[in-house]
């Protein structure tokens, strides 16, 4: 009689459960455990475990490491061909377009079941719901309260409220995207202690905050591994981690190549609500901002600071009441998504629809779009002053522009933003070298710009040259003539003779001087209006919001007309 091998053993054991891979070809094994199931990717630690330990149950004998790498190469290819594709969940899976499931985390798995008519507790998951190294149990939730009693665990303010409740209910949005939350503000502030206590609404998990990611694979690994990702203390972010943090708020994949070969790639495709902390505002780029809410915390008085172990004993106390009341929020934001009828969307459209419909459902009054507003507006302001011309940009326009439009090169640009930002503007290291690296900024700095009441548009021509032009002009000034680019636009500055028109090259500045009326609107403080209109400015000149006036504190005043830099 032929005697089974050890490996063949193995796979035998491993085979008993449902065997599957995910769409991007991962394995995974469903098996039973006591009285529920739990799902394993093949090459877990915990899937090899109970392999191990299933073996040893049934022959008191502990296997080689050479049956179960033997094994485990079978069973992944089992799982891959002639089984199904499922997919696979961490922590939050969408039931339909009608509900979702949340995995509580517990050692029996149990799952929570949120609808239109509310939630409940149910023992075995319907979906394939996979854990992390680190995960933590939520609490059993309990019914009746109120969000608002979070309040008393966080440091924030009034009007970053609102933003704190619509991040905390979008992480619980089945189908995203989902914003980044900033907290920001200076050291002592709670900023870790409120990104943790988030964190314990919704994902709770061990190490709760994370140091930024050093490449790629970094991010990957901890967005596979958890629902939401929190990274603490950021002092700056790279470009690349900018570009993929963006993609994670609203959708993109990772690619990164497997350790140890040459042409295999590790896969990654999710959305993953992010909360980031940080001192100083550390987010620059306008793409990530536009993704972002942003929320600063208050100094907190010496007189107010309470020990940290009964802050954390009175929320643990809490956390049930406050999970049932973010559930209860859900369940709302379900029920009345659909009438959510807003007269304008911004970015991030669902979110917003999302927060509104929680708002509506729980019949709360309606404060998260203005402030939303007032966020974003402040948003496009640092997405300026973070750029190396932004500060200079806006002097010129505010200073110079006036009243009538401008025409030049994006040299003559740059040689009046030199002039504007000093004499060691150039020397910067992230200066534009040339009218090509300029026009690139302006491109990046275009949405922002808009926001705050200034278009741009690129490579007008005109003249007999055919010179690529820059026109700087109010938004209320007529457009210029469709000519077919024969000839300059009427507002354009004098002289269309050749001599003029060689001047207007990008390879030189025209020496023109702008035309300018010296009128300067007067910062009065105005804030963006309740319908979401981002044409304003969020910080008041005088300080008296104690934030630092900006140079483009003065564009926000209703009775002024906004600018336009208009680059063809």
């Amino acid at each position: 009689d032929e005697r089974e091998t050890i490996a063949d053993a193995l796979v035998r054991i491993g085979s008993a459960g449902a065997l599957f891979c995910d769409g991007l070809g991962t394995g995974y094994a469903r098996i039973a455990v006591a009285d529920h199931t739990e799902s394993w990717p093949l090459r877990a630690k915990g899937f090899r475990h109970w392999l191990v330990g299933m073996y040893y149950a049934e022959t008191e004998r502990a296997p080689n490491s050479e049956a179960i790498s033997s094994a485990m190469n079978v069973l992944e290819a089992k799982a891959k061909f002639g089984n199904p594709t499922e997919p696979v969940y961490v922590r939050i899976a969408p039931d339909g377009d009608d509900g979702l499931y949340i995995d509580l985390g517990d050692p029996v798995w149990h799952v929570l079941h949120v609808t239109a008519d509310g939630w409940s507790l149910l023992t075995g998951a319907p979906v394939n719901f996979v854990r992390a190294a680190g995960a933590l149990a939520l609490p059993e939730p309990v019914s009746g309260g109120s969000l608002d009693g979070l309040r008393a665990f966080v440091n924030v303010t009034d009007e970053g409220w609102p933003l704190l409740k619509a991040f905390l209910r979008g992480c619980l949005n089945p189908n995203g995207p989902y914003p980044l939350l900033a907290l920001n503000g200076e050291q002592g502030s709670a900023k870790s202690t409120t990104a943790r206590m988030l964190r314990a609404l919704v994902d709770p998990r061990m190490p709760d905050l994370r140091a930024e990611p050093r490449e790629i694979r970094d991010l990957a690994i901890a967005a596979r591994g958890s629902w939401l990702v929190a990274f603490d203390n950021i002092s700056h972010l790279p470009q690349w981690l900018s570009d993929a943090l963006c993609r994670l708020a609203t959708g993109g994949g990772f690619a990164t190549r497997e350790l140890y070969t040459d042409f295999d790639e590790s896969l990654f495709d999710a959305l993953r609500p992010v909360i980031l902390t940080g001192i100083a505002d550390f987010i620059a780029k306008d793409d990530l901002l536009d993704r972002t809410v942003q929320v600063t915390l208050a100094a907190i008085p010496d007189d107010r600071r309470r020990p940290e172990k009964s802050l954390w004993a009175a929320f643990e106390a809490a956390r049930p009441h406050l999970l049932g009341a973010l559930l209860d929020d859900v369940a709302a934001a379900l029920r009345t998504r659909r009438s959510v009828s807003l007269p304008r969307l911004p970015r991030m459209a669902d979110f917003a629809i999302w927060a509104v419909a929680a708002e509506t459902g729980r019949g709360e009054p309606a404060s998260f779009m203005e402030a939303y507003a007032r966020a974003r507006t402040a948003g496009h302001e640092q997405a300026i002053e973070a750029s190396p011309i932004g500060a200079a940009l806006l002097a010129f326009i505010t200073d110079d522009l006036g009243r009538a439009p401008w025409q030049g090169t994006s040299t003559d640009l740059l040689a009046r933003l030199a002039a504007q930002g000093g004499e060691n503007a150039a020397r910067q290291k992230d200066w534009p070298k040339s009218a090509r690296g300029l026009s690139g900024l302006l491109r990046g700095l275009a949405p922002a710009l808009r926001a705050i009441g200034v278009t741009i548009t690129f490579d007008l021509k005109a003249g007999k040259k055919r010179s690529r032009l820059i026109r700087l002009e109010h938004t209320d000034a007529p457009p210029p003539p469709s000519d077919g680019g024969n000839g300059p636009s009427a507002t354009s500055a004098p002289s269309a003779d050749d001599t003029a028109q060689d001047r207007d090259r990008d390879d030189g500045a025209d020496g023109r001087a702008p035309s300018a009326d010296g009128s300067t609107p007067e910062a009065d403080g105005w804030m963006p209006p309740a319908d979401g209109r981002a044409d304003g400015c969020t910080r008041r000149a005088d300080g008296a919001d104690g934030r630092s006036a900006s140079p483009s504190a003065c564009w926000g005043r209703q009775t002024a007309p906004a600018l336009s830099l208009s680059l063809r």
